[in-house]
């Protein structure tokens, strides 16, 4: 669980002992002017100030991590040019490598190139917005699939099918980098 989400709990905690400790009304007939329950009233205010404050400090940081991925020093779609890269020259080398070669440069790409793109797929929903992203979002689940298919089909040494499907990610994986804007706003 994140901090920020325990943060959140912390909050509608401190919400639920203020409301409860706040839901009874004073004794007139005793002369109460206030609840016996005031002091759980303050102590429920208190956790859900402080959990509200932990979870704005956890929202801002989160902010401050998209800032700086947005000034380039994570440019993730640079992750698909290189995956279409390492692609084209497994597809070139395919015919002189034994299966579990195959299988090693896959999880290579598959856990160094696409991964990551995966990983960071929040800063493209917020460079791109939601529509575009999620063009690319799908692209890219269809070129892992895909790759996913050539590891398990070198695995059964099916060298028909990986061929065919490392061809198909290549394609699909070309298609991909093509449409991507050339520098993301």
């Amino acid at each position: 669980m994140k901090r920020k989400d325990i943060a959140f709990i912390v909050f509608v905690i401190g919400i639920a002992i203020a409301i409860s400790g706040g839901a009874q009304v004073p004794n007139k007939e005793l002369g109460n002017r206030w609840p016996d329950s005031l002091p759980i009233f303050f102590t429920g205010f208190v956790i859900a100030l402080a959990g509200l404050m932990w979870w704005r400090s956890c929202a801002a940081s989160f902010a401050a991590d998209l800032a700086s991925a947005k000034s380039g020093k994570s440019d993730f779609l640079e992750h698909l040019a290189r995956a279409l890269k390492d692609v084209t020259s497994l597809e070139e080398r395919l015919d002189s490598m034994q299966t579990d070669a195959i299988k090693d440069v896959i999880d290579e790409i598959l856990l160094d190139r696409i991964h990551p793109f995966v990983e960071d797929r929040q800063l493209l929903i917020d460079r791109m917005g939601m529509r575009d992203a999620a063009e690319i979002i799908l692209k890219a689940a269809s070129v892992e699939r895909k790759l996913n298919r050539v590891w398990s089909a070198s695995g059964d040494n099916h060298r028909p099918e990986t061929v065919k499907s490392l061809i198909d990610a290549r394609q699909d994986l070309a298609r991909l980098v093509e449409s991507l804007p050339s520098s993301p706003t």
